[in-house]
């Protein structure tokens, strides 16, 4: 039996990817989670400067653009 994966929002994938973050204890658990996240599609990886960013951020610091391969957020109107 297969299931489908729930399609979230950018700031539905950031928000979960910061509460794990929050609750790493050693340095090992947020390198792990860390490279799970930037494998899994989940944050991103400046390729100038290195730095790691989640979805929700589109340039980099070093005003590096995201990398194309990742779909830009889509963020739901507020009214």
């Amino acid at each position: 039996m297969s299931t489908r994966p729930i399609a979230l929002d950018a700031e539905t994938r950031t928000a979960a990817v910061v509460l794990l973050l929050a609750e790493t204890t050693t340095n090992q658990e947020r390198l792990a989670l860390l490279r799970l996240a930037l494998r899994g599609g989940l944050m991103w990886r400046c390729f100038p400067c290195k730095l790691d960013h989640y979805l929700t951020t589109d340039t980099c610091t070093c005003r590096a653009a995201r990398p194309v391969r990742l779909p830009a957020p889509t963020r739901t109107p507020t009214s």
